[in-house]
């Protein structure tokens, strides 16, 4: 036997008219330019997304979008290409990943040069 009984929160059962915490998320999500660009997204999966965050300043127009990982601000349009760049996702594994003394230079590879400098 299904409940039909409407669900009542218990921010709602302390008599505020005001929108649950919930609420408030769950449209903040929807109004978030940056959740619809990673959503909208379907190439290479994209991993560190944690640690974009989206920074909205009262009567500001576009918000901001700062990746606490590589301690950087990224304009919204580019947030795709952030979360997809080499250096971002190396930053994230070598955070829960550490490799410790391995070269970061190509040329250190059999057959290759280096092209970092």
């Amino acid at each position: 036997m299904q409940d039909t009984a409407p669900k009542v929160t218990r921010h709602e059962l302390q008599g505020c008219n005001c929108p649950s915490p919930l609420q408030v998320l769950h449209q903040a999500r929807q109004d978030s330019p940056a959740q619809r660009a990673l959503e909208a997204h379907s190439g290479s999966p994209l991993i560190g997304l944690e640690y974009l965050v989206e920074v909205r300043e009262q009567g500001a127009g576009q918000p901001a979008s700062l990746c606490l990982l590589c301690s950087k601000e990224i304009p919204l349009a580019n947030i795709v290409n952030h979360a997809s760049c080499p250096t971002h996702r190396l930053q994230y594994l070598e955070c829960f990943f550490p490799i410790g003394s391995l070269p970061r230079c190509s040329s250190s590879l059999p057959g290759t040069s280096c092209s970092c400098f």
